[in-house]
């Protein structure tokens, strides 16, 4: 039989072990906690704050980020006791705004993720082609493109004769010469006879192009000039097409190509909220009286 002293002693030995394991292993997981998150920082109306919740930008700037973070995350905490606590809020209305958020933030993740599944990405040269003619006349230009060349390079430049000679011819070998002189000297250009590219800002700025100009320019192969401010501006054009002129098909291929995509999302989803409806109404979910 154990005397009364002995047992009283296993228990204080047992609960003892007990709280030293208890006790590492909540070391433990407050290590593993700050291994993940990082060091403790803060605690707010209960909720710990660790250091991965900050993001600082420098070592220089941390403390203050930090400080400020904090101090924005207590004030919000403190506004949204008190208004809980004020009765001045009407919880039920807060409800049902929550819910209908909810459901608005899964019907649309829904929607996305069906049109996924559902949609052809697939879209032929004729499709794009019949939308352009059937559309284009209302796809405006926002701003002047052109095919063809345009240089910048100082006004004290040398071998200007030379490089408009270049420019005005189309063999492969000066155009090689025309792109070397560029990387070289200019400092800015666009070498693109074939491609439709957007006009630079700073030159429809300094350069006043009209209808006629640019004409004769392309008819008769001829070239653009004008310096400011010791600049020489150089311009070829192949083609042109002002401001708020239908765009070329060319230029608005891929914005024709996601219209059609739009097209076709908008259609599936109009063709499920219509199925859903109809079978709704046809099971009494849904009685309109």
């Amino acid at each position: 039989m154990h005397k009364p002293g002995s047992v009283r002693a296993r228990l204080i030995l047992f609960f003892a072990f007990i709280a030293f394991f208890t006790s590492c292993d909540f070391k433990k997981r407050t290590v593993e906690t700050e291994n993940v998150k990082g060091k403790k920082i803060a605690t707010i109306y209960d909720r710990a704050i660790y250091a991965s919740e900050i993001t600082s930008a420098s070592r220089k700037d941390s403390a203050l980020i930090a400080n400020n973070y904090l101090e924005d995350l207590a004030t919000k905490e403190a506004l949204f006791l008190k208004a809980q606590e004020s009765g001045l809020v009407d919880e039920e209305i807060i409800e049902m705004q929550t819910e209908r958020f909810r459901k608005s933030l899964v019907s649309a993740h829904f929607e996305s993720e069906y049109v996924k599944q559902k949609l052809d990405t697939n879209i032929k040269e004729e499709e794009l082609k019949q939308y352009f003619h059937e559309n284009g006349s209302k796809m405006i230009l926002h701003s002047t493109i052109f095919k063809g060349y345009y240089i910048v390079l100082p006004a004290n430049s040398n071998k200007v004769s030379r490089l408009k000679e270049l420019l005005l011819s189309e063999k492969p070998t000066d155009v090689r010469e025309l792109k070397n002189y560029c990387v070289r000297y200019a400092n800015a250009y666009s070498i693109e006879s074939q491609n439709w590219t957007e006009m630079p800002v700073q030159i429809g700025r300094l350069y006043a192009f009209n209808h006629e100009e640019v004409l004769r320019s392309i008819k008769y192969k001829q070239l653009l000039s004008f310096e400011k401010d010791d600049n020489l501006y150089l311009i070829r054009l192949f083609d042109f097409k002002f401001a708020n002129q239908p765009s070329p098909y060319l230029y608005i291929k891929d914005e024709v190509g996601q219209l059609l995509l739009n097209e076709r999302k908008a259609k599936i989803l109009a063709e499920l909220k219509s199925q859903l409806l109809s079978e709704a109404k046809a099971t009494k979910k849904i009685e309109i009286y």
